[in-house]
């Protein structure tokens, strides 16, 4: 695939992860009093703004140059990265899974951690389409 639609491609990921983690926080709402949600809202929104200018931002930086720079046109996604960094997403997947069914962490507090990262990488996802877009216009 292009090096655009790589980009193109790794937002719509991002999106649909983001997705997938504020249905979690969202489906903890109604068992939740509301000041428990307002407090989980509120650190859930800085959660998500420090982890998508601090950590997320820079991560797709440096991946989208790499894309950028990357020496063919044509670019196999799962090559991209290397493994190590696959390993790592599944590491957290997995942890993440463990630690709801476990319960070690009252759903308020998942709540408060899941809608943040989920927002972080509702920017994420956004901040890729910038980039295509971009790219795109250089293009034409």
């Amino acid at each position: 695939m292009g090096k655009n639609t790589t980009i193109f491609i790794s937002g719509i990921g991002w999106l649909l992860i983001s997705i997938m983690l504020l249905n979690r926080a969202l489906s903890w709402i109604d068992e939740m009093p509301a000041k428990k949600l307002a407090v989980g809202i509120s650190s859930g929104i800085i959660i998500g703004i420090l982890k998508f200018n601090y950590i997320f931002k820079k991560l797709s930086i440096r991946n989208i140059n790499k894309i950028k720079n990357h020496k063919s046109e044509k670019i196999n996604i799962l090559k991209l990265f290397p493994l190590k960094s696959y390993i790592m997403v599944l590491i957290m997947i997995i942890g993440g899974i463990t630690i709801r069914h476990l319960e070690i962490i009252p759903e308020y507090i998942l709540f408060s951690i899941y809608f943040g990262i989920g927002l972080a990488m509702i920017f994420t996802g956004i901040f890729y389409f910038y980039n295509f877009k971009k790219s795109y216009k250089k293009l034409l």
